[in-house]
C-alpha cells in the first residue's frame, strides 16, 4: 500500500467514526438539555404552587389542593419535590452535560469537515492539512465527555439507521418514514447472517475497542 494510499484510507476511517460520533453527541446533548429543562420545569412549578398555598387564605388554599388533603400536607409534599428535583439536578448537572456534548459535536464537526476536504481532493493529501486533522482528532478526544458505555450500540444503530434512511429517501422521497423504518427492522432482524455481515461485526468490534482506547466511548454507565 503506497502513502498516499494509507493517508486516505485513514482519512476515510477517521471521516467515518466522526461522522457517527457526531450523531451520537447530538443526541446525547438533546437528551440532556431536554431532561434539564423537565427537572427546571418541575423544581419551578412545585416552588410556585408552594408559595401560592403559603401566602393565600386558607380557605382559598384548601379549594385548590387535590383530593382531600391537608394543605400543609400539600405544602410539604411540593417542598420535598421541589428539593428533590434540585438534589438531582444539581447531582446529575445535566445542563453541564448538554454544553460538554455539544462542545464534543462542534469539535468532530470539524474532524469530519477537514478529514472530507482532504478525501474530496484529487492526488496525495497535503501532508500540513493531514496533520491538522490528527491534531483536531486528539483535541476532540481530550475534551473529556465520553459517549456512555450502555449508549454506544444504540446510538450507533440510529446513526446507521439515518443513514441508510436518507440512501432510500434519495431514491423514494415520497415513502412513509414510519413504514421504512419498520421495512428495515424487518430486514435486518430476520435476515441471516454471512459471512459479510460477521465480518462487519468483527469490524464494529474493532471499532469499538479502538474508540474505547481513545477515549471516544466512556466505560462508565
Amino acid at each position: 500500500m503506497t502513502p498516499e494510499n494509507g493517508r486516505r484510507r485513514e482519512l476515510a476511517n477517521i471521516k467515518r467514526i466522526s461522522d457517527q460520533l457526531c450523531t451520537s453527541h447530538a443526541w446525547l446533548a438533546g437528551h440532556n438539555a431536554r431532561w434539564a429543562t423537565v427537572i427546571d420545569v418541575g423544581v419551578l412549578l412545585s416552588s410556585a404552587w408552594v408559595a401560592s398555598l403559603a401566602f393565600i387564605d386558607p380557605a382559598l388554599a384548601a379549594s385548590i389542593t387535590p383530593g382531600d388533603l391537608k394543605p400543609t400536607f400539600w405544602i410539604g409534599l411540593m417542598g420535598l419535590l421541589a428539593f428533590g428535583l434540585t438534589l438531582i439536578q444539581t447531582r446529575l448537572d445535566l445542563r453541564g452535560r448538554a454544553d460538554s456534548h455539544r462542545r464534543a459535536l462542534d469539535a468532530y464537526t470539524q474532524v469530519k469537515r477537514g478529514a472530507s476536504r482532504l478525501l474530496s481532493e484529487e492526488g496525495e493529501p497535503d501532508e500540513s492539512i493531514f496533520n491538522e486533522v490528527l491534531a483536531k482528532q486528539d483535541f476532540a478526544s481530550s475534551l473529556g465527555i465520553a459517549v456512555p458505555e450502555r449508549w454506544f450500540l444504540p446510538l450507533k444503530q440510529k446513526h446507521l439507521l439515518k443513514i441508510a434512511t436518507s440512501r432510500h429517501l434519495d431514491k423514494h422521497p415520497a415513502a412513509n418514514l414510519l413504514l421504512l423504518k419498520l421495512q428495515l427492522a424487518v430486514r435486518d432482524s430476520f435476515d441471516k447472517a454471512g459471512p459479510d455481515d460477521e465480518a462487519r461485526g468483527r469490524d464494529a468490534g474493532v471499532e469499538r475497542a479502538s474508540m474505547q482506547d481513545d477515549g471516544k466511548v466512556s466505560a462508565l454507565v
